[in-house]
């Protein structure tokens, strides 16, 4: 019984993946098409035009679905790191005229000039306001500017669309999707004849403007890469506030590597709370959190406060994190064992549905997971640590080695 997804067409133009779901017997299932296109994420001024696209094609088509809507069919399309995302799911019987609409529309659909003005300036006033009372939501999205590329600032995207003409609009959005390669994945309740159908409809719609074969890889950003990492990067901010985080990467996004992170997140996280937040008192919003980039592991330790200056954040993050290790090196095995209990169970927890399962699957197909047993593979890491040789890693990430980066508020003059 077929239980992974296999890919039935993989070729310069597709690379088609197809899952009978066996266990969720519904007459259901999920589509999702990366359209991978380069000139996407070539410029803020792109990436934004992308973004005003993929909501005047929601709006243009909600018009024209409303039935598909009440039949019990749904769409998204959205921009990200590597092109265009359409994911459609409902009854599996009308997706594939579903999609051949939504794809036929793509290439022909002429928007109203006036519909155009109000996306454009409802996008770019929330560009600017997003983040204005939100200094640590700023610092988590610096930090992932800097860590990963084909992403810009809402400032920056709302600063290249302040002269756009719908003229200028026009032209970038015909030029989007040459070159272009898709990647999709149908999961559900399909046979492999409609997987055929489908990856005939894609071929018929997306011509031979084909990307070479290799699929365009997310580049994440190793610290050591990153010019300035040594000092505090200052991010400028309209609020009375004061946020400041740590970000500690992963030397590799092998399994061994990922779970041990994985571990020391959910070891060090109650008592980077309580240090921070109830002894310290420095502010309502404190603690830390697992930060993967694809499988590139890492944790933030973040707090933000009212009263407190941002380097002396910096360095209360660091003493709270010394404490912290003090109260790990003091483990008992019994302790020990329970965390790597806790966390196998994480693991090893089975999808409640199948729109989980196909999130799931998807996921692992744009990391390049193609045999969709990460969790398998992270289990067994899991395995393999022992106690004194985690501590001894551990040691090493956070203070002997340190690959860290620090990125804190200031007050704009601005």
């Amino acid at each position: 019984e077929q239980t992974r997804p296999s890919a039935l067409i993989d070729n310069d133009q597709l690379t088609l993946w197809h899952l009978q779901d066996q266990e969720f017997r519904v007459p259901k299932g999920h589509i999702y098409l990366n359209l991978e296109a380069p000139q996407v994420t070539a410029s803020a001024l792109n990436f934004a035009c992308s973004r005003i696209w993929a909501e005047l094609m929601i709006d243009a088509l909600n018009e024209d679905l409303y039935d598909a809507e009440v039949a019990g069919l749904h769409f998204n399309i959205y921009p990200t790191q590597t092109g265009i995302t359409i994911h459609t799911t409902g009854l599996s019987a009308g997706q594939l005229p579903l999609l051949s609409y939504l794809m036929r529309q793509a290439q022909t659909v002429k928007f109203d000039r006036s519909r155009w003005q109000a996306v454009t300036q409802q996008l770019v006033n929330n560009w600017h306001s997003a983040h204005q009372n939100q200094p640590l939501n700023l610092l988590f999205s610096e930090l992932n500017l800097l860590l990963q590329q084909g992403l810009y600032r809402l400032s920056d995207m709302a600063a290249a669309c302040e002269s756009l003409s719908y003229t200028h609009f026009s032209h970038i959005v015909a030029n989007l999707f040459k070159p272009m390669r898709v990647t999709g994945f149908m999961h559900g309740d399909w046979q492999q004849q409609h997987a055929g159908q489908l990856a005939q409809l894609i071929q018929a719609n997306t011509g031979s403007n084909g990307l070479n074969k290799a699929p365009i890889q997310q580049r994440i950003k190793r610290l050591q890469d990153i010019e300035r990492a040594a000092n505090p990067i200052a991010v400028p901010m309209q609020h009375n506030d004061k946020a400041a985080l740590q970000y500690v990467q992963g030397a590799s996004d092998s399994p061994r590597e990922q779970v041990a992170l994985m571990l020391l997140q959910q070891l060090i996280h109650q008592f980077v709370f309580d240090e921070l937040r109830t002894r310290r008192q420095l502010g309502y919003m404190a603690g830390s959190q697992y930060f993967a980039l694809q499988r590139l592991p890492g944790i933030i330790i973040f707090v933000q406060s009212p009263n407190v200056s941002e380097d002396d954040l910096q360095h209360q993050i660091s003493e709270a994190l010394e404490l912290c290790f003090e109260h790990l090196n003091e483990m008992s095995l019994k302790a020990w064992a329970h965390s790597k209990s806790v966390l196998r169970q994480q693991l090893s927890v089975t999808d409640r549905s199948l729109r989980v399962r196909s999130q799931r699957l998807w996921g692992a197909i744009q990391l390049g997971d193609t045999q969709f047993d990460r969790a398998d593979q992270l289990i067994r890491a899991l395995d393999d640590w022992q106690l004194d040789d985690w501590l001894a890693y551990s040691q090493r990430l956070l203070f002997e080695q340190p690959v860290r980066l620090y990125i804190q508020t200031k007050a704009d003059s601005g």
